[in-house]
């Protein structure tokens, strides 16, 4: 299992670069595994810049199609051959002039996330293993004019024992599906939430941290106090078989979500068998950190509902 890893890791990594870097260029990639070019991006209002939009809605048609086989390839091999198709094809249409503000829209397979202060977004996906696991993939486009600045993401899942107290990088990323970033903090801190299935029995969501910090991607911060303890990241986890809220409420600054408790208190740690348990809970961000509050009232909260994400209990089937 560590060998087919290790292997796949390295394919990815491979693809990645060799895309990222002009034809008869020396560049290299940077020391933080950051992947750049000196293609100059054209404004919209720039000749060429139509032309460009044309070429990346080709590849978009190609990735579209690729998408399809990593969501209803018949089996992993298959899902997973269609992934290493798919990411030096996305890295060649992100090349191109003008690539930062194309949606994508057309490739429903993919979960893009924009930064709010627009300074990167998140291409995210997961290819299903064996219908039981999931491996997740996963590119940060930085949107920098004259280059393309972009890294790779590696999921190291398996590696990392204790994820809630981990710093890690994005070649050991802890990897996840991210559907929300949340503005940065004074440190210039952004918080992601995201969705990471684990098995057939147990899945999770979880609250992230991600900075730069000398053209390296930096995952996870000492900025979560749950109980007295100090956390990187927060992880929830619970039963495959349940739903569970987590979002942002921008307009108080405070991150809500379901109280998660089993069914049985004697099934307490047993997180195969968690589940919301109609009570609230809530991050506030203080001068010291994201700080936990129990059992708050969202009887009057529009938002006490998440309509942006639906835990994806089974791929679904592209048409």
């Amino acid at each position: 299992m560590l060998k087919k890893t290790f292997i796949m890791l390295i394919l990815l990594v491979i693809s990645a670069r060799g895309f990222c870097q002009q034809p008869q260029s020396t560049d290299q990639p940077q020391q933080g595994g950051h992947l750049k070019n000196t293609t100059q991006p054209q404004s919209k209002g720039q000749p060429g810049y139509a032309s460009s939009n044309r070429q990346i809605k080709v590849y978009e048609d190609s990735l579209k199609k690729l998408g399809k086989q990593i969501v209803n390839g018949k089996d992993e091999t298959d899902r997973k051959s269609a992934t290493y198709k798919f990411i030096p094809l996305l890295v060649r249409a992100l090349k191109l002039p003008g690539s930062f503000d194309y949606p994508f829209d057309s490739v429903k397979t993919i979960r893009i996330t924009l930064s709010p202060d627009h300074k990167f977004r998140i291409f995210n996906w997961f290819v299903n293993i064996n219908d039981v696991a999931y491996r997740f993939y996963g590119a940060i486009q930085v949107n920098t004019p004259g280059k393309l600045e972009l890294y790779p993401l590696i999921d190291y899942t398996e590696n990392i024992s204790k994820p809630e107290d981990t710093v890690t990088s994005s070649k050991k990323w802890y990897g996840a599906e991210y559907y929300a970033i949340l503005p940065p903090d004074k440190n210039g801190i952004y918080l992601l939430l995201g969705w990471k299935g684990v098995n057939e029995n147990l899945t999770s969501r979880l609250i992230d941290a991600l900075h730069f910090e000398n053209g390296k991607l930096v995952f996870g911060a000492p900025i979560f106090k749950i109980a007295g303890q100090v956390r990187n990241r927060i992880i929830f986890r619970y039963t495959h078989q349940a739903s569970m809220m987590l979002k942002y409420l921008p307009q108080k600054n405070i991150i809500v979500f379901d109280h998660l408790a089993p069914p049985d208190p004697k099934m307490k740690g047993k997180f195969d068998t968690y589940g919301p348990d109609l009570s609230y809970d809530a991050l506030h961000y203080t001068n010291e950190g994201w700080t936990l509050e129990e059992n708050i009232n969202l009887a009057n909260e529009e938002s006490a509902k998440d309509n942006n994400f639906i835990t994806p209990d089974k791929p679904p089937v592209i048409k």
